[in-house]
This record gives structure tokens, C-alpha cells and sequence, in this order.
């Protein structure tokens, strides 16, 4: 209920031309099956009745969940979240494990201040880094255009896209144009309907076999002179006979 109370005072503020929002969330893939539902049944939990959410999971916690978490949530496959990792505290570990021998030795209350501090100050830092201010005539505050961080990112992408694109061009050109003009098709339907629709993107592969599996399945291998079976008993022997002939090499 917390964080249902939290998403929709953030995606209901300055929200009236906005048709469709991508919530990040490390159970992204639980908290929206039943999130509507929670809105209309709770007078507290409002939002705009067009809005279309999209959720997803951020990279470092997707890794954990379920396959089919994969194509489904993975911004990988989002229309216009781009190569966005979506975390953020745990992009502020690293920058905390300097701290972290000093805050060891405090108390749980002065711990608790000392990060608090650096969180503030981080989120300062980033404020400020966005871009910057003018007043204009009228006396109110405005943005300028140029943002450093995104520019930065800009232009990576840029270099990227044009190095995709090549090695895109490239792969396409010897593949049944048949095939790219089907999978296109598909992928085009899964950017639209999402759902089942984007199960295309997942994995597929053959299931390892267990422990137990294969211990089974050595057993079933025919026994050698030995007494035991399977390829390493096989090793074993072909070791076995090497060491037998470096014998006989060395007696000769």
C-alpha cells in the first residue's frame, strides 16, 4: 500500500498531458498484476483515468528473477527507456564503501546521520549537475537547455548507434530475407501488444541435468574391468595404461 500511495502521488503531480509512464520497480513483475484494482478499490490511490503504465524491473534485480521475467520486464525491450539500467540506491554502493570503514565504529543513531548526510549530498550534487538556471525578463526562473549529464550520454549513443547499426547492416546481409522480413513483423506486433506477444524475446535453451540426474545416468553406463563406468572411468584407465608405458620405456 506504501508504495501504490507513493506512485500515485508521483505519477498524479504535473501528470495532465502525460498518456503513458514507465515505473521501475525491483518486483515490478508482482506489484502491477493486481495494481488497478488496488486503485479503484482504495478512495487514497488516484490517478489519471488515460494513464497507461508500463512496468518493468531494473537490470541489477532482473537478473534475479524468473526467466520469463526476462522479455517481459526488461528495459531492454521498452520503446523509449533506451539503455537505462534503472536503480538507484545501488548505484551510490560504490561511492558508500569510502565511507563505510569510518561509519563501522559509530553508533546505529550517528551511523544513520552520516549516511543520511551523504545521501543528501549526493542527491545535491546530481540536482545541480541537471543543468543550469536563468531568470528571464519576466523575473521567473527557467532551464536552460544544455544539461551536461544528458549531452554527455547523447553523444555516447550517438557513437554507439552509428557502431550497432554497421554490425546490424552487416548480420542482415547474409541472413533469408524471408526470415528478417517475419521477424520484424514479429517484433513490431510485440512492441504493440506486449504480453504473450513478447515472450519472442525469451530464452530458450536446454534445462541442465541435476546432480541426481547424472549420477543416474552414470550408473546406467556399462561397468569397465575396474569396477566402475562412465567417461572418467574411461580417463582413468587411459591414464593408467600411459603410466604403464613410461614404466616400460624407463626398464627398457
Amino acid at each position: 500500500m506504501n508504495t501504490d500511495y507513493s506512485i500515485c502521488n508521483a505519477l498524479g503531480y504535473g501528470s495532465e498531458r502525460i498518456t503513458k509512464a514507465l515505473v521501475i520497480y525491483d518486483v515490478g513483475c508482482q506489484w502491477s498484476v493486481n495494481f488497478w484494482s488496488r486503485v479503484k478499490n482504495s478512495p487514497s490511490l488516484l490517478l489519471p483515468p488515460a494513464l497507461e503504465i508500463v512496468p518493468a524491473v531494473g537490470k541489477f534485480h532482473l537478473a534475479a528473477h524468473k526467466l520469463s521475467c526476462f522479455p517481459r520486464y526488461s528495459l531492454n525491450f521498452v520503446k523509449g527507456a533506451g539503455h537505462l539500467d534503472g536503480e538507484i540506491l545501488e548505484t551510490l554502493w560504490a561511492p558508500f564503501n569510502k565511507i563505510s570503514p569510518t561509519a563501522r565504529s559509530m553508533t546505529q543513531a550517528h551511523r544513520q546521520e552520516v549516511y543520511d548526510d551523504h545521501m543528501r549530498d549526493s542527491n545535491w550534487k546530481k540536482l545541480v549537475g541537471l543543468g543550469e538556471g536563468f531568470f528571464s525578463k519576466e523575473g521567473k526562473f527557467m532551464w536552460t537547455i544544455s544539461v551536461p549529464s544528458l549531452l554527455k550520454k547523447y553523444k555516447t549513443s550517438n557513437k554507439c548507434l552509428e557502431e550497432m547499426n554497421q554490425a546490424y547492416e552487416q548480420l542482415t546481409a547474409v541472413l533469408d530475407p524471408d526470415k528478417v522480413s517475419g521477424w520484424e513483423l514479429d517484433a513490431l506486433r510485440a512492441e504493440a501488444d506486449r504480453g504473450e506477444a513478447i515472450d519472442i524475446y525469451l530464452l530458450k535453451g536446454h534445462r541442465a541435468p541435476t546432480f541426481h540426474e547424472v549420477q543416474i545416468q552414470l550408473m546406467k553406463n556399462p561397468m569397465t574391468p575396474f569396477g566402475s563406468g562412465g567417461s572418467v572411468a574411461w580417463l582413468a584407465e587411459g591414464i593408467s595404461i600411459e603410466d604403464s608405458q613410461d614404466q616400460l620405456r624407463s626398464e627398457l
